[in-house]
């Protein structure tokens, strides 16, 4: 009786299915689990509480209100664990309380957060979270602008005033990284505007589970108090472009390229690229047209002259690659003679760990590491750290030294200047095969040197990128940590990836071509901001100004902006293009019957967007990418996958390889020997069958003998094909028109879109 029960509802569209195996490999975004937090009840002493107004339980009923106010849901104490804490927010008088209520069923989970100023009882954040086993959908309900329309009716209700000298102000939708599976909620930053212009990071921000269709956060970041007037005059957005590009420079770079479609750790592509050098902090006063604090910010540049660079080579000592690679025995005499130069006797060796160097990233073969430690006098603890030993060259490519907070007490007594010597030294010693491959230029401010008695943190850091082509390539190099007082060598990093393939720099469009494209995605944006006039980083004095910074309709600031320096193509920071088609795409669907779900498949990157076409037939491959992509696409999945067995005509350097190789990864395509046409055309039936067996009923829909479809094309469908069209229509994945459901019909975008769609909404997550 029980599976007859399960067959009819699966029948009658009403069955709720519970996939956590699906949801696992789809990689969704969990909920706080609160089982997993320790539970306090007393976290803050009497005396602690003399500090603030607002008393602990003062604050715990003020919490409840809160909650029954924003979130309409009430807080009865003996259901919940309650945590309390008074926290100190780094200024005098300025304390919250953080109060925290907590529930666990079997089958359920409820987290509800509120912090409230200790002093005048404004909320300053408040979150409601909760989950029940296997109810909520794999995919959002509403779109972006659904949510943002409850987010703004949320702040009308609790903080009109607020709100009402807010903007809001839209994320960037380019995003720079791969496809991570679907996401169900949508943040919203509406930021605060005095005179109509933003003041500074003030602002009111709200969560949305998508869902639900519920708030379930808000922050409140609001200075108050504050009233600033305009000045009279001041710069329009065209003068302070025109300063912007006279101060700012375009300097010609290798990156990493990594695409949406190939983010494997260690990527050997990358792309020259121009990229703006702009001014100072890019703070540009508005009123007095100079950039902020310039003299602050002031650059001071070493280097090495011909003659000490002459000098230094005539005494490199490059060591030739051993024909075979050190053991154990002779790591530890290279690890203990270098320990015992550069920081005295008494270190003892502990753990030693042999590395395949797969990846080449640090030197070209594989590595010994090494810890080393020793006790300190006085009890005080252990000092030491780890040397990395490469077994052909026995070179050191990694050194590292604990640094200790004692350290603070003494005097920086080396000079920047010396400091930088003795980096250089270092890398001339450890790294010889690679000095004359870095741009051994140093730059630093005044400021930081000033500053540096005053920090706990007593090391210059000297960063000597690589060069190629005589061309900079910021992602390998070598780094190097002085301490000022003794002149020690705190840590000797190499970053250095011999498989990167680089471009010839011939043919490449005109620099000032470059910063033309630059400065035609970006404008200076006007706002207030809290700048420190103090160059004593310990005693800021702070002044509200009117500024310029560069902002663009992307979402970036120039310093995240690239332009291909052979197509004058403009890119993101990880060498992609800037796709504008998500704009072209949602203007395509507008009527679209279901341009609701259209709109929330390419928001979680599962659409083609350049592609689609509605009634247009989809291919095998169209299928396959969008069914990996709502599971997710992660190509670094595959880094010890095996090759396809089946033929498919496509490249194994194809992005398509990688996409079939993950839909064997996710058990989409089974990898056997065969022929797969990607560019076969795919049947309703075809569809039905592979979208059923993603959602794990594929048992079930080969059961025989019980199911039966009220259709009038029954007989179209195959025997071994009815079981998965019954559950693909009774689920919604399937629709019918004139009481048909044309097994044999070649599907469209439209169908497969609206198909995914509901099978997501079909997997239900856990917490």
């Amino acid at each position: 009786m029980k599976s007859k029960r399960i067959i009819s509802l699966v029948i009658s569209s009403s069955i709720i299915i519970t996939n956590f195996s699906s949801v696992s490999a789809m990689g969704l975004s969990k909920e706080l689990n609160p089982m997993t937090v320790p539970i306090k009840t007393e976290a803050v002493s009497a005396s602690e509480e003399k500090n603030v107004k607002l008393s602990k339980e003062k604050a715990k009923d003020l919490s409840k209100k809160i909650i029954k106010d924003y979130f309409n849901k009430t807080v009865d104490e003996k259901e919940y664990e309650v945590y309390a804490a008074l926290i100190n927010n780094g200024e005098d008088e300025n304390y919250s309380w953080d109060i925290s209520w907590r529930k666990n069923t079997m089958n359920s989970s409820t987290y509800m957060d509120v912090s409230i100023n200790a002093n005048t009882g404004k909320v300053l954040r408040a979150s409601n979270r909760y989950n029940v086993e296997g109810e909520n959908s794999g995919i959002s309900k509403i779109t972006e602008d659904e949510g943002k329309k409850k987010a703004e009716e949320f702040l009308k209700r609790i903080n009109p005033e607020q709100f009402k000298e807010t903007k809001y102000i839209k994320e960037s939708t380019h995003s720079i990284y791969g496809r991570g599976g679907v996401n169900t909620s949508y943040s919203y930053r509406f930021a605060r505007q005095i005179n109509g212009i933003p003041y500074n990071d003030d602002g009111l921000f709200v969560e949305v589970d998508g869902v639900k269709g519920e708030v379930v956060s808000y922050n409140s970041n609001w200075e108050e108090g504050v009233k600033l007037t305009v000045p009279n005059k001041y710069l329009s957005i065209k003068e302070a472009e025109d300063i912007f590009r006279k101060e700012s420079q375009v300097e010609l770079k290798y990156i990493t390229y990594r695409d949406k479609y190939d983010i494997e750790e260690n990527s050997t592509r990358s792309k020259l690229v121009y990229m703006l050098d702009l001014p100072y902090d890019t703070m540009l006063d508005a009123n007095e047209g100079k950039f902020m604090n310039k003299d602050l910010y002031k650059s001071i540049e070493k280097d090495l002259t011909d003659a000490e660079r002459k000098e230094i080579n005539s005494k490199l000592k490059i060591k030739k690659p051993l024909d075979k690679e050190i053991n154990e025995k002779r790591a530890l005499e290279i690890a203990n003679a270098t320990i015992k130069e550069l920081y005295g006797d008494g270190y003892k060796i502990g753990n030693i760990r042999y590395y395949e160097n797969k990846d080449k990233i640090y030197g070209d073969s594989n590595a010994w590491s090494i810890d080393f430690n020793k006790k300190i006098e006085g009890d005080k603890g252990y000092d030491g750290g780890n040397i990395t030993i490469d077994a052909l060259t026995e070179n050191v490519t990694n050194l590292y030294k604990n640094y200790y907070k004692e350290n603070e007490k003494l005097e920086a007594n080396i000079s920047w200047e010396e400091a930088y010597k003795i980096a250089i030294d270092a890398v001339a010693k450890y790294s010889p095969e690679k000095f004359n491959e870095i741009n051994t230029k140093a730059i630093t401010n005044q400021s930081s040197i000033d500053n540096l008695t005053k920090q706990e943190d007593k090391r210059y850091i000297f960063n000597f990128p690589r060069m190629v082509n005589g061309i900079p390539f910021d992602e390998n190099g070598i780094t190097v940590w002085i301490g000022a007082n003794k002149g020690q060598l705190y840590e000797y990093s190499v970053n250095w990836n011999r498989n990167m393939k680089f471009d010839s720099p011939v043919n490449l469009i005109q620099k000032e071509e470059s910063k033309n494209i630059l400065f035609s995605k970006d404008k200076p944006q006007l706002s207030y901001r809290k700048i420190n006039k103090s160059n004593d980083y310990t005693k800021p004095q702070w002044e509200t100004k009117l500024i310029y910074t560069m902002g663009d309709s992307y979402g970036y600031n120039l310093s995240g902006l690239r332009v291909d320096a052979f197509t004058g193509k403009l890119l993101n920071a990880s060498g992609e293009d800037i796709d504008e088609n998500i704009e072209i795409y949602m203007e395509k669907i507008k009527g679209n019957p279901y341009e609701k779900e259209l709109t929330i498949l390419a928001n979680n990157g599962i659409i083609d967007t350049a592609n689609f076409q509605a009634e247009k037939e989809i291919t095998k491959m169209d299928f396959i990418k969008m069914l990996v992509n709502a599971k997710g696409y992660r190509p670094n999945l595959l880094k010890d996958s095996m090759s396809l067995k089946f033929e498919s005509g496509v490249s194994s350097n194809d992005v398509n390889y990688k996409y079939l190789q993950l839909a064997v990864y996710y058990g989409i395509l089974e990898n056997k020997e065969g022929k797969f046409d990607i560019k076969e055309k795919v049947t309703r039936a075809e569809m039905a069958k592979t979208l059923v067996k993603f959602l794990g009923y594929d048992k079930l829909a080969n059961s025989k003998d019980i199911f039966s479809l009220n259709v009038s094309d029954v007989k179209d469908i195959k025997s071994n094909e009815l079981g998965y069209m019954a559950i693909a229509k009774g689920l919604g994945i399937l629709e019918v028109k004139n009481n048909k459901l044309r097994p044999k019909s070649n599907a469209t975008w439209n169908e497969l879109s609206i198909g995914i769609y509901r099978v997501l909404d079909n997997i239900k997550r856990g917490y």
